[in-house]
C-alpha cells in the first residue's frame, strides 16, 4: 500500500515535530502494511520561497533517512497551497517524486474566478497533472456551484481516509467515492494521536462499503502515479 499524503517529516510544518514522532509514525506505517509513503509538507508561497522550502525539506529528510524502517520507502513531495500567481513560480520543483503530479490544496476562502484560472494556467504552463488534496474537506465550506466547477475540470482528486463516517453520520469522502470522482486516497497523517495514519483502516472500510474494486483502483492509481503513468 502507498500513502500519498502525509506530514511525517520532522519540524517542517504542522505535522511531526520531532524525529522521535516521525520514527513512531513510520513504524506504525510499516506495521500497517504501508510500503511507500509520500512526505508532503505544506508549502505556502506567501510565506516561503521554493528554494528555502526545498532546503528545509531535505534537511528534515536527512534527519530520518538512516532511520527509515526496513520495508518502507519515503519519497518527497509537497502540499502546495493554491494562490494567485502560483503558475509564475518554478513549481515543477514541488512535484511528487520527480513525476508530473503535484498535490494542490485549495484556498479556504470563497473561490473567486482567479482560482479556476490559476489551476488552468498551472496545468498549461508547467504540463502538470494536478491532484486536489482532500477534496472532501471543501464540500461543506464552498458553494455547490464552485464544487461542481472544480469537479468538472478533469483534474485528479484525493480524499482523506480519516473520516469515513458512520451509521448516523454522512461521510463526504464516501459520497464522492460513490459518485466516481475520486482517484486517490490518503491519510493526511500528522502524528499518531490527533491525526494518525489510518490508511489500512480506511481501505478495510472501503472494501466493506464499496467493494474490492474501489480499494484496488485507488491503490493501483498510487502506484501508477509514482511511475508517472497516466490515470483514468
Amino acid at each position: 500500500m502507498i500513502d500519498i499524503h502525509t506530514h511525517i517529516l520532522p519540524g517542517i510544518d504542522d505535522g511531526c515535530k520531532t524525529v522521535e514522532e516521525t520514527l513512531e509514525i513510520m513504524n506504525y506505517l510499516v506495521n500497517s502494511g504501508i510500503k511507500k509513503v509520500v512526505a508532503t509538507p505544506h508549502f505556502y508561497s506567501e510565506v516561503n520561497n521554493i528554494e528555502n522550502f526545498l532546503t528545509g525539506r531535505q534537511e528534515a529528510y536527512e534527519k530520518i533517512r538512516d532511520k527509515i524502517p526496513d520495508g518502507l520507502e519515503v519519497v518527497l513531495g509537497a502540499e502546495v497551497l493554491l494562490d494567485f500567481g502560483l503558475h509564475k513560480k518554478d513549481i515543477r520543483k514541488l512535484v511528487i517524486a520527480n513525476t508530473d503530479y503535484i498535490l494542490l490544496e485549495m484556498p479556504y476562502s470563497r473561490w473567486e474566478p482567479w482560482v479556476f484560472e490559476e489551476i488552468f494556467k498551472i496545468s498549461a504552463t508547467h504540463g502538470l497533472e494536478i491532484i486536489i488534496a482532500h477534496v472532501d474537506r471543501y464540500v461543506k465550506l464552498i458553494s455547490s456551484e464552485s464544487m461542481e466547477t472544480l469537479l468538472s475540470m478533469g483534474l485528479k482528486y484525493q480524499v482523506n481516509i480519516d473520516d469515513m463516517g458512520g451509521f448516523f453520520r454522512k461521510s463526504e469522502a464516501m459520497t464522492l467515492m460513490r459518485n466516481g470522482v475520486v482517484h486517490f486516497i490518503g491519510s493526511d497523517c500528522h502524528n499518531t494521536d490527533f491525526r494518525p495514519p489510518c490508511l489500512l483502516e480506511g481501505i478495510k472500510k472501503i472494501r466493506t462499503r464499496l467493494g474490492d474494486e474501489y480499494a484496488d483502483y485507488y491503490m493501483s492509481n498510487a502506484e501508477k502515479m509514482l511511475r508517472n503513468e497516466s490515470i483514468n
